[in-house]
């Protein structure tokens, strides 16, 4: 058989070409390159995620026991003993009482403050429980909630 140059042609063009390789590696790092920030910024919120995630269950944790324990002012004055530190609330100025500083599931330094409001002055009442997390190492509020807790005598 015989070949022409057509074919020859045609088979000196078959495949993938270095200059192809190189092109198409050089557009991939840039849609890489693209999506970087994104993937960052995925990383540290998802870190941030995981703290207040911690830091709402230990709020939820103390609530439920200021629930379930506080019923006259003087139990609610126990409650608050717990928590043996006086802790200076950077956003408000207020002393608080603040328990032992614990570490979450990234090793985060955390501390839990209790604030109780004033006792009523007629019985049966409301006493307000104010519970917030902050971060040793930043003072940052991660977390805050308040509750009222049916109060039916003073002790």
């Amino acid at each position: 058989m015989r070949s022409t140059e057509g074919d020859k042609r045609r088979s000196a063009d078959d495949g993938i070409g270095l200059i192809e390789i190189i092109v198409s590696m050089l557009l991939l790092a840039l849609i890489a390159a693209a999506f970087l920030p994104v993937l960052a910024t995925t990383v540290v919120q998802s870190a941030r995620n995981v703290t207040v995630t911690s830091a709402t269950q230990l709020v939820n944790d103390q609530l439920e026991r200021a629930r379930g324990v506080v019923t006259t002012c003087a139990a609610a004055t126990s409650f608050l003993s717990d928590a043996p530190f006086n802790v200076v609330d950077l956003e408000t100025g207020a002393t608080v009482k603040g328990m032992l500083p614990v570490l979450d599931s990234r090793k985060v330094e955390v501390q839990v403050t209790k604030q109780l409001g004033a006792c009523p002055t007629a019985y049966p009442g409301t006493l307000r429980v104010t519970v917030k997390v902050i971060r040793t190492d930043t003072r940052e509020s991660v977390t805050e909630a308040t509750t009222f807790i049916y109060l039916e005598k003073a002790s």
